[in-house]
């Protein structure tokens, strides 16, 4: 009896299918040599250093900033940097991080703030200050509005009248803060005029800082309802504090 003639068809599925089941037999194989959870294409790559993400990398710059802070600088600022009235102000707040730029923040370590509780910590610098600052950061996100190039003019004679009316009873008739027994802090001591811009000053003013005494001051929402030149005014007298 003759042998039915086979067609390619009949001939080339069960081979296909054969190479397939090998294929996929070689593929199980080699996964289940591999250690867990690991890829061919790692196991390829796995004697090379691989980069750490930045976003690991910025996660772990914080919480050691977060522990410097805790143990250089919650004593005054407390735990969450939330301040103490009559010790250290809020520090960890959209308020403040806004307004002040990170070599503000630096210089105010590094230099401290005479006569306040504010000491001199050339100590922390490096990657320990940095890491402090981004903890700080952590706390916001956005970008710094304060230009510092500003330096606005006024009437220094009326800016005193203005300060003496509004400002001295929280900051102490010579702006010289907590050691003059007020919940402000020193904005007339020549240690924050130094390093604190007209900008920052006015920015203050028009916006408040959560966390201390200190409210919005200018406009019809502010507690003094003060015009912008007023608050000018009041910055030009300030900085004819402390002048010899």
């Amino acid at each position: 009896m003759r042998a039915a003639k086979l067609s390619y068809r009949q001939i080339l599925l069960p081979l296909c299918c054969l190479i397939l089941s090998i294929a996929a037999w070689c593929c199980l194989a080699s996964c289940a040599s591999s250690p867990p959870g690991t890829s061919n294409l790692a196991l390829i790559h796995q004697s090379k250093p691989q980069p750490i993400p930045v976003e690991v990398d910025e996660l772990r710059n914080v919480e050691k900033g977060k522990q410097l802070f805790l143990m250089h600088c919650s004593p005054c600022h407390q735990s969450e940097g939330q301040g103490k009235v009559g010790l250290a102000p809020s520090i960890r707040n959209k308020d403040f991080l806004s307004l002040a730029s990170d070599e503000f923040i630096k210089n105010t370590v590094i230099k401290g703030r005479a006569m306040t509780t504010m000491i001199p910590r050339p100590d922390l610098k490096g990657e320990q200050l940095d890491a402090i600052v981004s903890y700080l950061r952590s706390a916001y996100k956005g970008k710094v509005i304060v230009d510092n190039s500003k330096k606005y003019k006024g009437d220094a004679k009326q800016g005193g009248a203005d300060f003496k009316t509004y400002c001295a009873s929280c900051h102490g008739d010579k702006g010289q803060g907590y050691f003059a027994g007020v919940p402000g802090t020193g904005i007339g001591l020549a240690s924050f005029l130094d390093v604190a811009s007209d900008d920052y000053i006015y920015q203050t003013m028009k916006r408040g800082r959560i966390g201390t005494a200190m409210r919005t001051m200018i406009g019809p929402k502010g507690v003094a309802n003060l015009t912008d030149q007023q608050a000018k005014n009041i910055i030009v007298y300030l900085r004819t504090l402390n002048k010899k």
